[in-house]
């Protein structure tokens, strides 16, 4: 008797590395909330997209909101860690503003997803979907707070305190922000550019006052 062709297995795969299998879908996941939104996104295109059948998605993940904040965490929060680590291991204010601009640059070309996907997340209609997005801007302000006070000193002596720094950086890279999940990556980085040039000439050893 021949066998008939067999149907699509619901669940794991025979053989299939689970770690590798999960990292596919977090990634593709990334790519498919940035292009259709966190509502146009489902879990059967997701399947369809990486090959697999809607089983085996579930079997990682048993909702998209589990799968969304699973790409977050271990696709996007990696990437903004080395941001952040860029602008902690300089030496004064500007350079680390300066670094973590360039390095989050870098992630962008990399990346070129992360920004979409992040709108994505901040126009979800779930509340905990868009916490994440709230959380990302959370800590942004919060690394550029710790780096102007750490560099309170250089601050003082450009005429400027360093918690109304802080507020204009943040105001600066809130907008820059903004600008990467609403538009193209050459304008984005180039603003990125032209930001690191203005806080240069305001608060730079030969800055101009306003």
């Amino acid at each position: 008797m021949t066998r008939s062709a067999a149907r699509p297995v619901r669940g794991r795969p025979v053989g299939s590395d689970g770690a590798v299998t999960r990292q596919r879908l977090l990634r593709e996941t990334v790519d498919l909330v940035a292009e259709r939104g966190y509502g146009g996104a489902t879990m059967r295109e997701l399947a369809s997209r990486v090959g697999m059948t809607i089983g085996t998605v579930f079997y990682h993940f048993d909702s998209k909101a589990a799968l969304v904040s699973a790409a977050h965490v271990e696709v996007i929060e990696p990437l903004l860690d080395r941001t952040y680590a860029a602008g902690r291991e300089e030496s004064g204010f500007l350079a680390g503003v300066g670094a973590w601009l360039e390095v989050g640059g870098e992630v962008l070309e990399e990346c070129p997803a992360i920004a979409r996907f992040g709108a994505a997340l901040q126009q979800a209609s779930d509340p905990a979907i868009r916490a994440i997005h709230e959380r990302v801007i959370q800590q942004q302000i919060d690394e550029l707070h710790e780096l102007a006070r750490a560099n309170a000193s250089e601050l003082e002596q450009s005429g400027h305190h360093w918690e109304a720094v802080a507020d204009a950086a943040r105001a600066m890279v809130i907008g820059l922000i903004d600008l990467a999940e609403h538009s193209n990556v050459p304008r984005s980085q180039a603003a990125r550019s032209a930001a690191v040039a203005i806080l240069t000439r305001s608060i730079g050893p030969t800055a101009t006052k306003l």
